[in-house]
């Protein structure tokens, strides 16, 4: 190795008396532990200090999120699949008449794939609740926006409504 850094080094190194190489090395050990402590070991030090507080907690999340994996399996399953536009039209309209709500829809039309608008006027407000609960439960049937403005009456309510079907 015929560098010239390197030969002005050992050059350097030579021109040096006993105790001064002695003085010299030592400081060059000292100087490369420093190095070594704060390039390697400190900072592995503290990766592991983190490490211990971290991963305790990443595990809890873990299993967290594998019983709420669980859970949403369990819950696309028991949603019903996609109701076509016309049948969701249907289940409405049935599930309103089954009701006593079918009287109370003065507007009842497709939207887009797979939902409908609803237009209920002076509709129990409690009935109303009860039906949308049951939609949803039976059928995956839910509001996706609900507009619902009370009356003079007590208890009744204006309703607008888009339904939408299960599976989007």
């Amino acid at each position: 190795m015929n560098i010239p850094l390197f030969d002005r080094l050992r050059n350097a190194w030579n021109s040096l008396q006993s105790r001064e190489r002695l003085v010299v090395g030592a400081g060059a050990v000292i100087l490369l532990a420093l190095l070594a402590y704060s390039i390697v070991w400190a900072p592995v030090q503290r990766d592991l200090s983190n490490l211990r507080i971290n991963v305790p907690k990443q595990r809890t999340q873990l299993a967290l999120m594998r019983v709420q994996a669980k859970q949403v399996t369990q819950l696309r399953g028991s949603v019903p699949t996609t109701i076509a536009s016309g049948n969701l039209l249907t289940k409405l309209e049935q599930s309103a008449q089954n009701r006593g709500l079918r009287e109370h829809i003065t507007r009842m039309e497709p939207d887009e794939k797979n939902s409908v608008r609803l237009s209920l006027d002076s509709v129990d407000f409690n009935a109303l609740l009860r039906w949308l609960k049951e939609l949803q439960t039976q059928n995956g049937i839910r509001p996706e926006t609900a507009t619902i403005k009370a009356q003079s009456d007590p208890g009744l309510v204006n309703a607008r409504l888009l339904m939408r079907g299960p599976g989007l």
